[in-house]
Formats: C-alpha cells, structure tokens, sequence
C-alpha cells in the first residue's frame, strides 16, 4: 500500500514538473518580448513626437517614397507637408501595431522552437522584424490615406473619414495575416507544432482586437468619446470578423494557388541519366 500511495505521490510530482516545463521553457524568451511590447505601449504614452524619430523617420521616408511628397520636420509635432496641409504626427506612427506584431509572433514562433537557448535567439529577429513590418505597414496605410483624402470617393453614409478607416483596418488585419503567414514559413517547425484546430486567422483576429478595441477601452476612450469610440469598435470587430470568414472559407483555394509543385519522378525502370539538360 505504501509503496502505491509513493508511487502515485511520484507520478503527481513528476506531472507537475512536466506541465510546468512549458513555461519554464517559453517564459523567458515570452518575457522579455513582452516587456519589449510593454515598453513600446509606455514609449508611446510618455514620450515627445521628438524622442519618436526612430520610427517616425523611417515612416515618413516611405510615405514619402510611395507619394512622391515631401515632409519636413517639425519640432514637437511631427513630419508635415504645408502643401496639402498633412502631417505624420505621433498618433500615426503605428505604435500599437507594433505590441500587436510583436505579441503575435511571440506566440506564434516562441512556443515552436525547440530549448530554451534557442528561444531565446529569436528574441532579438523577432522584435527587429516587428520594426520592420510596423514601418512598412504602417507607411503603406499613411500612403492609402492620404490617397483617399484627395480623392472625391464617398457613398452616402460611407463618407471619406469613414472609407479610410475602412481600408486602414483591412489592410492592418490583412498584413498580420500575412506576417504570421510568412513567420510559420520562416521558423522551422512553427507550422507543423502548432495546436490542433488553431485556425491561421485567429491569432491575428485576437492580437488586432486587443490593441485596437481593448487597450483604448481599458484607457478609458468609452468615456472620453462614446460615440466615436463605439462606431471605432464596431467597425474593426465588423471588418476583421468580415474578412477572418472570408480567408477561412478561401483557404482551400488559396492553399491550392501556393502549394509547391509535386516532387519530380522517373518513370519506372528510367534513371536520371536517360534524360539531358539543355539550360
């Protein structure tokens, strides 16, 4: 009997250690992600348009490239263009993006990566790749709107204020898709090691959802602005649900235009040398 009770006492421990090896595994590296993703938020609260440059520089570098306009800077407010009467100002940087591109790929690569030390390593190639896609994306979305204002495009309701955000939170979404897409393709095993029945939208769908509706509701944009804060809200949870259903009914269509071509085959009975090459 005792030596039953010891054994089942044995096994108790040994499960306890072995549900908590994730964690101690993944926390780390999940941690100092994290952190990074918490210190972005707080840069974004604390600090002056000036102490931003190092996103607002390489931001408005691209809008500029992709509108053919130039911006100058402008201390304490941002980078302007007094010709259109447009500014790339701290609100537009994308700062929030960034803790959803960070966020994302965390939980998407971190967990797949086998041993601590190598979780580790791609601390430092996923922050840098966060960076680089919020910059692009985000220079993109700048360039789509700055489109839209100068143009006469409007449908009744569906006025140019509303048509920007619009296409401002399709291509947010849309593009974290595509950067977990391209991240699962990327890390070795981050495909093959995911949980059963993780559909390739949700993760994006949530990150979104956490930055663009639930931050700002826990910072209290309900109270200061409800109108504007709920017709926000409704539009990303609308849009994203939208295009999330639309992607999971595509996928087998688009699974189908990116699958590789069938490995190549020798007829039976044929070696490679019966065949010639003319390149």
């Amino acid at each position: 009997m005792s030596a039953t009770v010891a054994g089942s006492g044995a096994g108790a421990g040994g499960g306890a250690v072995h549900s908590a090896r994730p964690v101690l595994e993944n926390g780390p590296a999940l941690g100092l992600l994290l952190l990074f993703a918490y210190l972005t938020k707080a840069a974004n609260s604390r600090l002056e348009p000036d102490q931003l440059l190092w996103i607002a520089a390489p931001t408005r570098a691209l809008v500029s490239v992709v509108t053919g306009l130039e911006f100058v800077h402008e201390a304490g407010y941002g980078y302007v263009n007094l010709d259109h009467r447009l500014v790339i100002a701290k609100s537009c940087l994308g700062m929030n993006y960034l803790v959803a591109v960070l966020g994302m790929l965390a939980f998407t690569t971190i967990p797949t990566a086998r041993g601590p030390g190598r979780k580790l390593l791609l601390v430092a190639p996923i922050a840098a790749a966060a960076y680089v896609a919020t910059v692009v994306v985000n220079g993109l979305r700048i360039a789509l709107g700055i489109a839209l204002h100068e143009s006469p495009l409007s449908w009744g309701w569906v006025t140019p204020e509303r048509l920007h955000r619009g296409a401002g939170i399709a291509l947010y979404f849309l593009a974290l898709v595509t950067i977990q897409a391209l991240a699962r393709r990327i890390v070795p095993g981050a495909t093959a090691r995911r949980p059963p029945g993780a559909g390739f939208a949700a993760s994006p769908l949530l990150w979104y959802g956490l930055v663009a509706v639930a931050l700002p509701l826990a910072n209290g944009a309900l109270f200061e602005s409800p109108g504007r804060f709920l017709e926000h809200g409704a539009w990303v949870l609308a849009l994203a649900l939208l295009l999330a259903a639309f992607l999971h009914a595509a996928r087998p269509a688009l699974r189908a235009m990116v699958r590789p071509p069938p490995a190549f085959r020798p007829v039976r009975g044929q070696t490679s040398g019966s065949y010639s090459s003319r390149c």
